[in-house]
Protein backbone atom coordinates (compact mmCIF):
# COMPACT_ATOMS: atom_id res chain seq x y z
CA UNK A 1 0.00 0.00 0.00
CA UNK A 2 1.23 3.41 -0.89
CA UNK A 3 1.28 6.27 1.75
CA UNK A 4 -1.11 7.91 -0.59
CA UNK A 5 -3.53 5.45 -0.73
CA UNK A 6 -4.63 3.97 2.71
CA UNK A 7 -7.49 1.59 1.61
CA UNK A 8 -7.08 -1.30 3.16
CA UNK A 9 -9.43 -3.47 0.51
CA UNK A 10 -9.02 -3.26 -3.81
CA UNK A 11 -11.63 -0.64 -5.36
CA UNK A 12 -12.83 -1.69 -8.55
CA UNK A 13 -13.63 1.05 -10.78
CA UNK A 14 -16.81 1.32 -13.10
CA UNK A 15 -16.78 2.18 -16.72
CA UNK A 16 -20.31 2.87 -16.30
CA UNK A 17 -21.96 3.84 -12.71
CA UNK A 18 -23.81 1.71 -10.45
CA UNK A 19 -27.26 3.35 -9.39
CA UNK A 20 -27.81 3.08 -5.46
CA UNK A 21 -29.78 4.81 -2.60
CA UNK A 22 -28.65 6.80 0.35
CA UNK A 23 -29.94 6.86 3.63
CA UNK A 24 -29.21 9.03 6.46
CA UNK A 25 -29.97 6.43 9.60
CA UNK A 26 -28.07 8.38 12.47
CA UNK A 27 -26.10 10.99 13.48
CA UNK A 28 -24.21 11.58 16.87
CA UNK A 29 -25.49 7.74 17.95
CA UNK A 30 -29.27 8.62 17.38
CA UNK A 31 -31.30 6.78 15.29
CA UNK A 32 -32.74 8.82 12.39
CA UNK A 33 -34.61 8.12 9.73
CA UNK A 34 -34.50 9.77 6.48
CA UNK A 35 -35.87 9.75 2.82
CA UNK A 36 -34.05 7.98 0.14
CA UNK A 37 -32.08 9.77 -2.16
CA UNK A 38 -30.27 8.47 -5.32
CA UNK A 39 -26.69 7.97 -5.31
CA UNK A 40 -24.27 6.76 -8.40
CA UNK A 41 -21.27 4.41 -7.33
CA UNK A 42 -18.10 4.86 -9.43
CA UNK A 43 -15.79 2.78 -7.56
CA UNK A 44 -16.62 -0.34 -4.96
CA UNK A 45 -14.60 -2.29 -2.64
CA UNK A 46 -14.99 -4.76 0.20
CA UNK A 47 -13.83 -1.53 2.19
CA UNK A 48 -15.61 1.72 0.67
CA UNK A 49 -16.77 3.50 -2.77
CA UNK A 50 -16.82 6.23 -4.14
CA UNK A 51 -19.74 8.23 -4.84
CA UNK A 52 -21.91 10.83 -6.50
CA UNK A 53 -24.53 12.65 -4.49
CA UNK A 54 -26.61 15.46 -5.04
CA UNK A 55 -26.53 16.30 -0.69
CA UNK A 56 -24.25 18.21 0.84
CA UNK A 57 -23.00 16.68 3.99
CA UNK A 58 -20.68 16.91 6.49
CA UNK A 59 -17.39 14.45 7.06
CA UNK A 60 -18.08 13.28 10.22
CA UNK A 61 -17.66 9.40 11.57
CA UNK A 62 -20.98 10.46 13.22
CA UNK A 63 -23.00 10.67 10.69
CA UNK A 64 -23.95 6.98 9.62
CA UNK A 65 -25.29 6.05 6.22
CA UNK A 66 -26.72 3.32 4.72
CA UNK A 67 -26.53 2.31 1.19
CA UNK A 68 -28.27 -0.49 -0.91
CA UNK A 69 -27.14 -1.49 -4.87
CA UNK A 70 -27.64 -4.62 -6.85
CA UNK A 71 -24.91 -6.88 -7.68
CA UNK A 72 -25.55 -10.68 -9.58
CA UNK A 73 -29.73 -10.00 -8.40
CA UNK A 74 -29.07 -10.04 -4.82
CA UNK A 75 -29.19 -6.46 -3.18
CA UNK A 76 -26.48 -5.29 -0.36
CA UNK A 77 -27.37 -3.19 2.41
CA UNK A 78 -24.18 -1.33 3.54
CA UNK A 79 -23.70 0.95 6.31
CA UNK A 80 -20.40 3.65 6.01
CA UNK A 81 -19.59 7.08 6.88
CA UNK A 82 -17.91 9.59 4.70
CA UNK A 83 -14.46 9.56 4.89
CA UNK A 84 -13.77 12.70 2.72
CA UNK A 85 -15.91 14.91 0.13
CA UNK A 86 -14.98 16.78 -2.64
CA UNK A 87 -17.23 18.80 -5.03
CA UNK A 88 -17.61 17.01 -8.51
CA UNK A 89 -19.75 20.31 -10.28
CA UNK A 90 -22.36 22.93 -8.59
CA UNK A 91 -25.01 20.54 -7.86
CA UNK A 92 -23.31 17.18 -7.63
CA UNK A 93 -20.84 16.22 -4.48
CA UNK A 94 -18.26 13.57 -4.66
CA UNK A 95 -17.88 11.13 -1.49
CA UNK A 96 -15.20 8.48 0.01
CA UNK A 97 -17.53 6.07 1.90
CA UNK A 98 -15.79 3.34 4.34
CA UNK A 99 -17.83 0.62 4.92
CA UNK A 100 -18.32 -1.19 8.73
CA UNK A 101 -19.36 -4.47 7.76
CA UNK A 102 -19.10 -7.57 9.57
CA UNK A 103 -16.75 -10.47 8.20
CA UNK A 104 -19.66 -12.26 6.33
CA UNK A 105 -20.76 -9.00 4.83
CA UNK A 106 -17.88 -7.92 3.67
CA UNK A 107 -17.04 -11.66 2.29
CA UNK A 108 -20.57 -11.65 0.29
CA UNK A 109 -19.81 -8.43 -0.98
CA UNK A 110 -16.29 -9.52 -1.93
CA UNK A 111 -17.39 -12.32 -3.89
CA UNK A 112 -19.71 -10.37 -5.96
CA UNK A 113 -17.14 -7.46 -6.94
CA UNK A 114 -14.97 -10.34 -7.71
CA UNK A 115 -17.38 -11.71 -10.24
CA UNK A 116 -18.27 -8.16 -11.42
CA UNK A 117 -14.52 -7.76 -12.13
CA UNK A 118 -14.28 -10.66 -14.27
CA UNK A 119 -17.65 -9.90 -16.19
CA UNK A 120 -17.10 -6.49 -16.74
CA UNK A 121 -14.21 -7.19 -19.22
CA UNK A 122 -16.79 -8.20 -21.31
CA UNK A 123 -19.45 -5.71 -21.57
CA UNK A 124 -19.66 -2.52 -19.95
CA UNK A 125 -22.71 -3.40 -17.49
CA UNK A 126 -24.74 -6.19 -16.89
CA UNK A 127 -28.93 -6.32 -16.34
CA UNK A 128 -28.05 -8.47 -13.24
CA UNK A 129 -26.52 -5.46 -11.64
CA UNK A 130 -27.94 -1.99 -10.81
CA UNK A 131 -25.75 0.00 -13.22
CA UNK A 132 -27.35 3.59 -14.16
CA UNK A 133 -28.98 3.72 -17.68
CA UNK A 134 -27.58 6.75 -19.85
CA UNK A 135 -30.75 8.18 -19.55
CA UNK A 136 -30.45 7.88 -15.66
CA UNK A 137 -26.77 9.07 -15.60
CA UNK A 138 -27.57 11.97 -17.83
CA UNK A 139 -30.75 13.14 -15.24
CA UNK A 140 -29.08 12.39 -12.52
CA UNK A 141 -26.17 15.13 -13.48
CA UNK A 142 -28.81 17.74 -14.65
CA UNK A 143 -31.07 18.27 -11.83
CA UNK A 144 -31.43 20.54 -9.41
CA UNK A 145 -29.77 19.62 -6.14
CA UNK A 146 -33.03 19.77 -3.99
CA UNK A 147 -34.51 17.12 -6.46
CA UNK A 148 -32.50 14.34 -5.17
CA UNK A 149 -31.54 15.57 -1.70
CA UNK A 150 -32.16 13.27 1.42
CA UNK A 151 -35.13 14.90 3.92
CA UNK A 152 -35.35 13.92 7.71
CA UNK A 153 -38.40 12.60 8.14
CA UNK A 154 -40.52 13.94 11.21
Amino acid sequence: MTPDNKRNFYRLTLTAPLSGTLKIIGLNEKKLDSNIAIVLIHDLGAGGMRIHAKHSFPVTPSLLLEFRFTLFHTEHKCLGTIARKSAHSDTVYEYGIVFSLDENERQALLQSINMLNVKLRHTPRLASCSFATDEERDAFYSLSPSDNAPVLKS
